[in-house]
């Protein structure tokens, strides 16, 4: 038998013991066969063998592993849009731009009006219910009037491309001039009140994309139509604001989490009024109420903010006329809210555009627009970066239209 030699044998224990020391040591990679990077808490790996980055609860990679919560913002390549933890990458947009989600990217924004002339359409009305989907990508349409033919109930969805009625089985009654909104923490819409002839309703439902369910929450508003309605996404609440009740005009406001409706009494508060134009505005963090009109007729043009507690007036140096029944949706791609039409004390529609921009208002000028209307149905498509405006009714010499036009507002339509 062939002896080792001697320093050999010595440094042979060192080699094994040194094996031994490296199985468990941390080198970024998998030092003991089970798929994942060994020993790694720093939030970027997967430490506990399951196949995911520990601590992200939705997939996206950008919540650290070591158990605190901490959510890790990820801007790679990105100049604007949401960072994966609920704000936004810097340095944004500049004032003429608007940002693709999608790629992170600014393009300058020409503002456009086109008439989208689908093939099929829902039937000529006015005070239709109308929100945007924004986890199908649909925009949904319930309701509304005919001043001829009298209420629907039906309920409509518009993809970009064309209209499909997808009335199910069960649903609300029919009505016109009851707000919906879109509940985005609960992906379904809510619809609150509206009227059928001398009826005025005060039931809630909830539409989650196939089936209308009414909700029957411990407490809730009083009955109203033309209710102002908005969803706060910052608290995930509908918040509702005044309408015409049973009674006369309300002045009050109602909160709306999901299981029951919560009536917030903040002290001062707008005017009773119905038909003022309404929307979340995320940068302010405030429902934004604009214009309205009384029980005689009178026209508003303020302009009032609600943060969850308080009712605050704005006063913009430059504002639209006083109106009400106007259409008002917010653009996050530009941080604006975007008003169309309305009607004024004389009865004049002005068929007009008006931006917001967090501190003043702008008149926009477009080579086309949409005919002048009143209580039309508006929303934010936020897949393809523009507004959505159907429907509503105009008057010409005392001779009423209603309308069943698609119309959309964005950038070189």
């Amino acid at each position: 038998m062939i002896g080792m030699p001697r320093n050999l044998s010595i440094l042979l224990p060192l080699v094994i013991l040194v094996l031994l020391l490296c199985l468990h040591c941390d080198d970024g990679g998998d030092g003991d066969g089970d798929g994942d990077v060994d020993g790694d808490v720093d939030g970027d790996v997967d430490g506990d063998g399951d196949g995911d980055v520990d601590g992200d609860v939705d997939g996206d990679g950008d919540v650290d592993g070591d158990g605190d919560g901490d959510c890790v913002p990820d801007c790679t390549g990105r100049t604007c849009g949401d960072d994966g933890c609920g704000g936004e990458c810097a340095p944004g947009c500049g004032p003429t731009q608007y940002c693709v989600g999608d790629s992170g990217e600014c393009l300058e924004f020409t503002a456009s009006w086109l008439n989208a002339t689908p093939l099929v359409s829902p039937s000529e009305r006015t005070s239709a219910s109308m929100a945007y989907d924004a986890d199908r990508a649909v925009t949904v349409l319930f309701g509304g009037q005919h001043g001829e033919t009298g209420e629907y109930g039906d309920t409509w969805e518009y993809d970009g491309s064309a209209w499909t009625d997808v009335s199910p089985a069960t649903g609300p009654s029919p009505r016109r001039s009851a707000p919906m909104v879109f509940d985005a923490a609960r992906s379904r819409m809510v619809l609150f009140g509206g009227r059928f002839e001398t009826t005025i309703y005060d039931d809630t439902w909830e539409l989650d994309g196939l089936t209308w369910t009414m909700v029957e929450p411990s407490s809730w508003p009083p009955a109203r139509a033309y209710g102002m309605m908005a969803y706060d996404s910052d608290r995930e609440r509908v918040v509702l604001f005044g309408g015409a009740g049973i009674d006369g005009h309300l002045t009050d406001t109602w909160e709306f989490d999901g299981s029951t409706w919560v009536e917030t009494s903040p002290d001062p508060a707008p005017p009773a009024r119905i038909a003022g134009a309404v929307a979340y505005y995320p940068p302010l963090g405030m429902v934004i109420l604009f214009g309205g009109s009384t029980a005689t007729g009178d026209r508003f043009d303020d302009m009032w903010g609600y943060d969850g507690t308080t009712w605050t007036e704005l006063t913009p140096i430059d504002r639209p006329s006083a109106r009400s029944v106007s259409a008002l949706a917010f653009d996050p791609s530009r941080h604006r809210l975007v008003l169309q039409g309305g009607t004024e004390a004389d009865s004049n529609q002005p068929g007009d555009t008006w931006e917001f921009d967090g501190s003043n208002w702008s008149e926009i000028t477009t080579t086309a627009t949409p005919p002048a209307r009143f209580t039309s149905a508006f929303a934010y498509d936020s897949a393809r970066y523009r507004m959505v405006l159907f429907g509503g009714a105009s008057v010409a010499d005392t001779v009423w239209s209603w309308l069943n036009d698609t119309w959309e507002y964005g950038s070189d339509l």
